[in-house]
């Protein structure tokens, strides 16, 4: 293998921590957009609670 391809190598295994690192981030952007989801339906029903008393 010369220079060239051992490069080559390199850079893929580069992108794919950079692609396992980027799905991370988006698992836990999705997980914190649905707590906040939640949060706020939560917060939703304990206002509406309040409102009726």
């Amino acid at each position: 293998m010369d220079r060239d391809e051992t490069a080559v190598d390199g850079d893929g295994e580069h992108v794919q921590h950079i692609l396992l690192a980027i799905d991370n981030f988006t698992r836990k952007v999705s997980e914190m957009l649905d707590s906040g989801r939640a949060m706020f339906k939560d917060l939703g029903a304990v206002f509406e609670d309040r409102l009726s008393r």
